[in-house]
């Protein structure tokens, strides 16, 4: 890989931030250290009067866009937001909902959230341009290990050293999913639109879990030590992995395998970024490498354009990343099957230096690999096949490619089919215009093939049953397929011609096609594609589906269009994949953004007009967790905001809250701020929890004395 710079700082680096022109680096003794440009030292900010030390590979800090960030106090639970606007940094909010210390917190990707999560299992999500709470995630047994954001601040994954991890839908408020893992989530992101979560585990698995099925897609051992950290490359499907050794690993998540490692100068990988396409490594040693993701990529791409590979290759030894250009991958593969095509001549023509040098670029992907081992393993049989036809013994060489078929691209086979399915097409053109007079022509024609069984019973068929034939084939030109399936399942030996293959090949674009339309809620080609493939035995239940579908989103769609958006957003509760319908997703985003709006007067204490905001859409089932948390918030904001005022009946009020949302952490650190917490031991044991849904939504729970 291309370094373009290295930087030291006396500990272990936590955490790093990139602006325009300078880089942000903390440090676990709680310093800031800055960087002109990522090259030159400026200066080192000593963020508390006093020492400390967290943990070398601590996940407490972190970065908003500069502006901000986020330091532990370690000798408590509180945490400081310090602000870089100017210098030295000032703190400019303090975080002080948990009752041990912070262990992990993280910002949103477009700065809006702030989330932490501590000793006590406690994940708090804040907003993040006033540092106010907003809401609690379900509490955890043990410490919080991990907290990240979805792209778009739709989920939360909260992960505990219980091995117990929450998937939290921030936009309704409510548990997306549960799993379990079978060890400490260490890091994670979201992959494939915000559909799935890769993360790594502390004993070394690299995995990913589909949000949708709520299932572990795929667990693999990738890792030999203990991965740290991650990032994710841009606009691919690759992910940088760094650990407790001395390498870091490149993941593919498409396939859930490592792509390459790298050997570090250094041990222990402590952090992770990527800015304008340079990687920064951290290590525990203070270690910093700059690395250029990029170094090299014009003459790459010119050399791949060109396909010249073996010059392509002298700049990925210069810098490997190159390998990972999406062009590089694509083109290459595009010439694979013509490079097996040479990898077997030339093995036939026993030149296997040749063979070396052809197949070298392929050997990272795996199915190449497997491929070109199972070519090499199978010699003896290419020798043969060419021997075989060269001696015009078809029956052998049709037996060799039955029983190993990618040798069925080796030339001489080739130039066999090609003979083959030009002599079948001639016959029967002959035998359509003259069946009587064909048929010694045909025998004298098609006699080489005649020890071959598939094609000896294919030529037996035709010169008896032509009429059969060329009914099948006129059944496809005038796409009566159901009519040529009958008749394929009548008589199997139309199976084995070309013909049929061409239309299984159809029918299999049909079905990907019938997805898309699915996907894009175009019901009059879903209707059309569904009952075409009704005629394709291997696909009904691809038909079957789409028109249920149909009929599940003829009714979705009434609902929308008469504004009955209560059975609407029941349908959408059962089938998820139907919320990305362009109208639902206008509904969701209306109530998004007042949802925010009254988010905002219920930080403030301003219930009633948070809650004069919410009220339309307080009948939906979907939207009530959401309504209730902003209510909660709200109310618990309206009594400090009115705790001098001697009018409020406390207990009255009080009970009230309880009675709908029972007793929460954050409501029991603001009463006692207000001094009200005997008020709320008393209540607390003579009330019992009804329920929000028991409840009509009530601008205020504020009572007054009688």
């Amino acid at each position: 890989m291309q370094i373009i710079n290295r930087l030291k700082i006396e500990s272990s680096v936590l955490n790093i931030y990139r602006t325009s022109d300078t880089l942000l680096v903390l440090d676990q003794n709680g310093n800031l250290h800055t960087f002109q440009d990522s090259c030159s030292y400026i200066g080192t900010t000593r963020l508390f009067e006093r020492d400390i030390e967290l943990h070398r590979h601590a996940k407490a800090t972190s970065f908003s866009n500069g502006a901000l960030f986020f330091y532990p106090d370690p000798d408590s639970s509180l945490g400081r937001v310090f602000s870089t606007m100017a210098s030295p940094p000032f703190i400019q909010s303090t975080i002080a909902e948990h009752n041990a210390p912070v262990e992990v917190s993280t910002f949103s990707e477009d700065v809006g959230l702030f989330a932490t999560g501590a000793a006590d299992g406690r994940a708090y999500i804040y907003d993040a341009d006033t540092m106010k709470y907003i809401i609690a995630l379900p509490p955890k047994p043990d410490y919080i290990s991990n907290l990240t954001f979805s792209n778009v601040n739709k989920y939360l994954l909260s992960s505990s050293f219980d091995h117990t991890n929450t998937l939290y839908n921030i936009q309704m408020a409510v548990v997306q999913s549960s799993f379990i893992t079978n060890d400490v989530l260490e890091a994670a992101l979201f992959i494939r639109n915000e559909k799935y979560i890769y993360y790594i585990l502390r004993n070394g698995a690299s995995c990913i879990y589909d949000i949708q099925a709520q299932r572990v897609e795929s667990e693999n051992n990738l890792f030999p030590s203990w991965p740290t950290t991650l990032v994710a490359i841009n606009e691919s499907p690759f992910i940088i992995v760094g650990t407790k050794s001395n390498k870091i690993y490149v993941v593919n998540y498409d396939t859930n395998s490592i792509e390459f490692s790298i050997t570090l100068s250094f041990k222990e990988v402590s952090a992770l970024k990527i800015y304008n396409n340079l990687l920064y490594i951290g290590s525990c040693d203070g270690d910093i490498q700059v690395v250029d993701l990029d170094a090299y990529k014009d003459q790459f791409i010119l050399a791949t354009k060109l396909k010249n590979f073996a010059n392509a290759n002298k700049y990925i030894e210069k810098n490997i990343f190159l390998q990972l250009n999406p062009l590089y991958t694509k083109t290459l593969l595009q010439n694979w099957d013509q490079v097996v095509v040479k990898i077997i001549d030339v093995i036939a023509q026993k030149e296997n230096v040749k063979v070396e040098e052809l197949v070298q670029p392929y050997l990272q992907f795996d199915e190449c690999k497997k491929l070109y081992d199972a070519i090499l393993l199978n010699e003896t049989y290419i020798f043969l096949l060419y021997d075989a036809i060269e001696s015009r013994n078809f029956a052998q060489a049709y037996s060799i490619v039955q029983k190993l078929p990618f040798l069925n691209v080796a030339t001489p086979f080739m130039q066999l089919e090609k003979h083959w399915n030009n002599t079948y097409i001639k016959v029967k053109e002959n035998v359509r215009k003259d069946p009587i007079r064909a048929q010694k022509s045909a025998e004298m024609l098609l006699l080489p093939f005649f020890k071959v069984p598939s094609k000896k019973e294919m030529i037996m068929f035709l010169l008896k049953s032509p009429q059969l034939v060329f009914e099948s084939e006129l059944a496809v030109k005038e796409k009566k397929f159901e009519h040529y399936f009958n008749l394929c399942k009548t008589y199997p030996v139309l199976a084995e011609t070309s013909l049929y293959e061409k239309v299984i090949k159809f029918g299999k674009n049909v079905v990907v096609q019938l997805e898309m339309a699915i996907k894009e809620f175009d019901i009059q080609k879903t209707t059309e594609l569904s009952e075409f493939l009704e005629d394709f035995p291997m696909h009904r239940r691809d038909a079957k589906k789409a028109k249920t579908f149909l009929s599940d989103f003829k009714e979705y769609e009434d609902y929308l269009n008469e504004k009955d958006f209560i059975k609407a957003c029941e349908m959408t509760f059962i089938n998820p994949s139907l919320s990305e319908h362009p109208k639902y997703k206008t509904i969701e985003n209306s109530f998004l953004s007042v949802a925010n709006k009254a988010q905002v007067y219920a930080i403030s204490g301003d219930a009633k007009e948070a809650l004069e905001l919410l009220g339309k859409f307080w009948q939906i089932d979907h939207f009530k967790s959401k309504i209730a948390n902003i209510a909660k918030l709200a109310y618990i904001n309206e009594m400090y905001k009115y705790k001098n005022v001697t009018t409020v009946d406390w207990p009255k009020s009080i009970s009230a809250y309880l009675i709908r949302y029972g007793s929460d952490d954050y409501m029991k650190k603001r009463l006692e701020e207000m001094g009200l917490i005997s008020i709320y031991e008393e209540c607390k044991l003579k009330v019992e929890k009804k329920g929000y849904k028991n409840f009509k939504l009530s601008g205020s729970l504020l009572i007054k004395k009688v």
